[in-house]
């Protein structure tokens, strides 16, 4: 019997979800189980855009278990929040200021020591992850020879 369209596209989301759950899961050192992964697939569901931008945060910020925040976020519905509102012309302001500097650095640096560092054997995965939070390739590429180096020093 052949699947449907829904039934191919539910499977299909959630492979996707499972894809994106994996680096919060090797973070953790533990699987996302039920009720939890139900919930937050639902989530995902709805809100693809948004529950990825929590899990990409997510493996920057949190210090202990990226799971747990993740499931945090998502209970409290952080995927649903909209970006930040527009400058006042309907166009988003790139001299407007973003993170400071050493606070950025701060989470990149967390990020590889949370999860980066299982992309350091790669370096186009490494490339790719980083690239998420504006790292260009040849920064990515230095940040991963440095780390390497240093024996898992960032």
């Amino acid at each position: 019997m052949e699947k449907s369209f829904s039934q191919h596209h539910h499977e299909e989301a959630r492979r996707e979800f499972a894809r994106m759950l994996e680096p919060l899961e090797v973070a953790s050192r533990r699987r996302l189980g039920n009720p939890y992964r139900d919930d937050c697939f639902q989530a995902f569901e709805q809100y693809q855009e948004g529950v990825r931008d929590v899990a990409r945060n997510v493996l920057a910020d949190a210090e202990h278990s990226p799971l747990g925040l993740f499931v945090y976020r998502i209970k409290n519905r952080w995927h649903e929040l909209d970006p930040l509102p527009n400058s006042s012309d309907g166009v988003r302001s790139e001299s407007r200021p973003g993170p400071k500097r050493q606070e950025r650095c701060d989470r990149i640096r967390a990020w590889i020591t949370n999860v980066g560092h299982h992309y350091a054997h790669d370096p186009h995965a490494f490339a790719e992850e980083l690239a998420r939070f504006g790292i260009d390739r040849e920064d990515a590429e230095h940040l991963r020879v440095e780390w390497l180096a240093g024996g898992g020093a960032a």
